[in-house]
């Protein structure tokens, strides 16, 4: 959506349509009722019938949530039509072109997209407005000792009304930018967790992983711990035969492969063609039988781009299992040395390493 269409999202406005409307029926039976007191049953039929729909349209709007932009719709149109029935009838001396004016600074009360919808209600509130002064006098019909009542009611009413809604919105929106910073801080965290090619964790997240993980072996909270190194198999020269864009497609490739694999774990790119995986609560066969189905997987898999297409690109792994504790990097160091032992060995196997 484009920055210059779009105006805001109100957050929660299916609440405050459903208080809008609520009010709209209370403020319709209210100035009814008060018209019938003071004797002026004409605006009294006329008040009780606009609070009967807008009670329709309140209770359609409980009900059903895509009639909001209707409710929106309709309260301005209410609002208008109502107030240019009162100064026709009553004339300009009872305050209803205050409400008038007033409904036009809450054009944007509302969930709009773009600036059409608003611009379109505030041309139609302008003509209104225009209209109802032409063609009424600047003095009352009904010349009664109650007009200068209406004239406060109906100024303090739509005071209180835009100071509400006022801050309704600002609250709403500054809860929003609260949420939208959030989000930000989350994607931001994320973005520094993950590797950029291939979307599992970097090296420096997966270091956090290992340390966390150790205590976790210290304190006896998991009973077995595993690091597993592996490598794509002849990479340099596929990169040379395919470039290196058809080799950051089996890169992602082999991420996404292994990390549908690995349900409990983590895996990270430890660098250039290797990955690292981190498992715990495992034991030394279960390790095996994973992460030799995990490298089957991977060679079934086909690779290909705009130009080449490749089959049976193989992965060797080396494991370090240990369900005690031994320093991290004597056990990075074993699950290198039972990878380079798989690659001397005929590559696209894996080896383990059980220490203690």
């Amino acid at each position: 959506m484009s920055a210059k269409t779009e105006i805001r999202k109100i957050n929660n406005i299916s609440q405050l349509v459903k208080i809008t409307m609520c009010l709209l029926t209370l403020t319709h039976f209210s100035y009814g009722i008060i018209f019938y007191f003071y004797g002026i049953h004409e605006m009294f039929v006329i008040k009780i019938t606009e609070a009967i729909l807008a009670l329709i349209v309140a209770i359609i709007t409980l009900k059903i949530d895509r009639f909001h932009n209707i409710a929106v719709y309709f309260t301005h149109l209410s609002i208008l039509v109502s107030c240019s029935i009162c100064t026709y009838i009553l004339g300009q001396g009872y305050g209803f072109l205050v409400v008038m004016l007033a409904v036009l600074t809450l054009g944007y009360v509302h969930d709009f997209r773009t600036s059409k919808y608003p611009l379109l209600i505030g041309i139609l509130e302008v003509i209104f407005f225009i209209t109802i002064i032409i063609i009424t006098k600047d003095t009352p019909n009904y010349d009664s000792d109650y007009r200068h009542f209406f004239y406060i009611f109906n100024t303090i009413n739509i005071a209180c009304i835009v100071i509400f809604y006022s801050g309704v919105t600002i609250g709403i929106d500054e809860k929003r930018v609260e949420e939208l910073d959030k989000e930000n801080k989350d994607i931001i965290s994320k973005k520094t967790e993950k590797d950029y090619l291939t979307g599992v964790l970097n090296r420096k997240k997966m270091n956090e992983k290992i340390k966390e993980y150790h205590e976790k072996l210290k304190d006896n909270k998991i009973s077995s711990m595993a690091l597993i190194l592996g490598n794509i198999d002849d990479f340099k020269k596929l990169n040379n035969e395919c470039g290196s864009e058809f080799g950051d497609v089996v890169l992602k490739n082999t991420a996404a492969c292994i990390s549908e694999n690995i349900d409990e774990g983590f895996v990270s790119r430890w660098g250039g063609e290797e990955f690292l995986i981190l498992l715990s609560n495992i034991s030394a066969n279960k390790c095996f039988e994973l992460i030799d189905s995990t490298r089957l997987n991977c060679y079934n898999q086909k690779h290909k781009d705009g130009y080449y297409t490749k089959n049976n690109i193989s992965i060797t792994f080396g494991i370090c299992h240990t369900s005690k504790v031994e320093n991290i990097d004597y056990m990075l160091s074993q699950a290198d040395n039972a990878l380079c032992k798989g690659k001397k060995s005929g590559k696209n196997v894996v080896e383990i390493i059980e220490l203690g």
